[in-house]
């Protein structure tokens, strides 16, 4: 009885899960890498340095649309070849280029320049109110 035992196989892993837990370990490993390290430092490396295409769709859909806030003022980051970002926190009417195929929207132009100057009121405004509540507040008596 005690030799029945002893002469039963273990059942052993098949391939198929063998390469599932290797798959899973390799993802798991890049999701901790990408929320400690940075996405931005994990992305090029992976192929998501470029994104001029991304930008001159949204850039053509905010004209094709007539959104004005997506293409006067929403920001955004150009980035070529996976470099330092060439363009920070600028909008599709100051991206235009024919280097990267953004193209001006003409039906948008004249409203471009209403749109930031209401958005530098509105920052103004918020800015002057921010500094006369912090000169009401009274510091605390220790």
């Amino acid at each position: 009885m005690i030799k029945e035992r002893m002469n039963k196989k273990a059942q052993g892993l098949s391939v198929n899960a063998i390469i599932l837990i290797v798959l899973g370990v390799i993802i798991l490993v890049l999701l901790i890498a990408g929320f400690t390290i940075g996405w931005s430092k994990i992305l090029p490396f992976i192929g998501g340095g470029d994104n001029v295409g991304t930008i001159v769709q949204q850039c053509q859909i905010a004209c094709s649309t007539s959104s004005v806030y997506d293409y006067c003022t929403k920001e955004r980051t150009l980035t070529v070849d996976g470099e330092n970002p060439l363009d920070k926190d600028k909008s599709c009417s100051e991206l235009v280029s024919p280097k990267y195929g953004i193209a001006e929207c003409p039906q948008l132009a004249s409203q471009c320049a209403d749109a930031k100057a209401k958005i530098a009121e509105e920052v103004a405004v918020e800015t002057a109110e921010t500094a006369e509540t912090a000169e009401t507040v009274e510091p605390a008596v220790e």
